[in-house]
């Protein structure tokens, strides 16, 4: 009678590990990456680059920091609930999801506008990355609404019920950030090679830039895919769901705090701190042209290669 009282003791202490432990634990360290997010999101508003970019960019910098403080708080509600209600199907957490659907599919918007950019307007190539944010975007959406409309049994439940969606979702979702990360890269790497040593330097920073930032996001959704495989019922793909829209907004902060480190390597520009230092233009055009818009230094005075490749016009919406 122990023994068996023994493995019921155990098989409920399991259970809440694998359950109420490890969303627990997500929303622990979604609550330190939300830290992250904050002091990127204040480290643009502060720079001068804020007041040059364009509106909807300092806008849409503005509604991504709400639309994830409003599914920080959704995280914590809802294990506020589980741990201290005791409440099996706090609404919370579909709407973290909801969130987490809406941030990601802004912060790809974002980068598609680079994409078209980058590779001069081809059709083909935008269409095809938005066609896979759109239909992620949707299957994302399918499965809070469905969990919100059902109620009634236990977010492990319906996780289970729902798993052919959510895998749906997930695969798309990495699906996704591999399809608008490759086409970054691919025609960021055609530009290398202007036989320029400072214009090289600043393109491959920004392919280093574009993989480090898109891997990150990627490996999230991929461990959350793989969590929703292996584990459905219990909270290891929520874990991975809380990280999954702060990975993409951190990506998103990443790539317009930079950009002064990608002009000249360095935290601060060697000719000030206004944005309009160097000359606007398209960094492809430029790149084609620079081996006849440099002033080198062999001839005769000191100031070094002069840089007319501009990442603001197309890296910036």
């Amino acid at each position: 009678m122990m023994a068996d009282g023994s493995v019921q003791v155990l098989a409920a202490a399991v259970t809440r590990d694998s359950t109420i432990g490890v969303g627990y634990l997500g929303v622990a360290v979604a609550s330190m990456v939300y830290g992250i997010t904050c002091v990127q999101a204040f480290q643009y508003y502060r720079s001068p680059r804020a007041t040059s970019d364009p509106a909807i960019v300092r806008y849409l910098v503005l509604v991504l920091w709400v639309l994830d403080s409003i599914q920080e708080a959704f995280g914590i509600h809802a294990f506020y609930l589980l741990i201290v209600h005791d409440l099996d199907n706090p609404w919370s957490i579909s709407g973290g999801i909801l969130s987490n659907a809406i941030i990601s599919s802004l912060v790809k918007t974002f980068f598609l506008v680079r994409i078209w950019r980058l590779s001069h307007g081809n059709i083909f190539v935008t269409a095809t990355c938005g066609i896979f944010n759109v239909a992620r975007f949707a299957l994302n959406l399918c499965f809070p609404i469905l969990t919100i409309s059902t109620g009634g049994p236990n977010f492990g439940a319906l996780e289970v019920k729902y798993r052919a969606i959510g895998c749906a979702g997930l695969a798309l979702e990495v699906a996704a950030d591999i399809v608008t990360s490759v086409p970054m890269v691919y025609y960021l790497s055609r530009l290398n090679g202007t036989g320029l040593r400072r214009s090289d330097d600043m393109i491959t920073r920004l392919i280093v830039l574009a993989v480090a930032t898109g891997m990150l996001s990627t490996l999230v959704a991929a461990a959350d895919f793989i969590s929703l495989l292996v584990a459905p019922g219990d909270f290891y793909v929520l874990f991975f769901n809380l990280l999954i829209a702060k990975m993409d907004v951190n990506a998103l902060l990443t790539s317009l705090n930079t950009r002064q480190f990608v002009r000249d390597g360095t935290g601060s520009s060697g000719l000030g701190n206004d944005p309009r230092t160097y000359p606007l233009g398209n960094i492809s055009n430029h790149a084609q042209r620079s081996r006849g818009s440099i002033s080198d230094s062999r001839s005769g005075d000191n100031t070094g290669i002069v840089c007319k490749v501009d990442i603001d016009a197309p890296f910036v919406v």
